[in-house]
């Protein structure tokens, strides 16, 4: 807690997801999406039996692309498809329900934003880059235990 309404927090999230083919990009394959951030959480009422809260911060948002097998000729040509680390950013609303005093369940809402860029090399020695926006939605239930 770095007041009483304000708490700092590292969060690490995973996600893997199946692709399908897109024309001069993606081939089939899984996506996944390995996001550690930092946020700030403003608390509206600390210390209520129902808390609620917003935030927002900036982390590092890792990802691989790994293709199925190759289904045509000019898909065997593709020797990789690397997605670009970097920056992302996270803003979400949220609430705790204590349960007891170290004990409490939490309800979360958040919005991932995170464009780059996937270039692809083909067995010809040549590449191609294409832009993907790998922005979701997504919630979360959980529990926190306080020592």
């Amino acid at each position: 807690m770095l007041t009483r309404n304000f708490v700092f927090s590292l969060e690490f999230k995973y996600g893997r997801y199946s692709v399908d083919k897109v024309e001069n990009a993606f081939l089939n394959g899984t996506l996944n999406i390995t996001p550690i951030f930092g946020s700030l959480r403003y608390y509206f009422m600390p210390g209520a039996s129902f808390s609620p809260y917003i935030f927002g911060g900036i982390g590092l948002v890792f990802s691989n692309f790994r293709p199925d097998e190759r289904a045509s000729v000019p898909e065997a040509n593709i020797t990789k498809q690397d997605v670009k680390d970097g920056l992302g950013f996270l803003g979400g609303i949220g609430g705790d329900i204590r349960i007891t005093e170290r004990f409490k369940v939490y309800l979360e809402a958040y919005y991932l934003y995170r464009k780059t860029d996937v270039e692809t090399y083909f067995l010809t020695g040549g590449t191609e880059i294409f832009k993907v926006n790998l922005s979701y939605l997504g919630a979360l239930i959980g529990i926190k235990y306080y020592f």
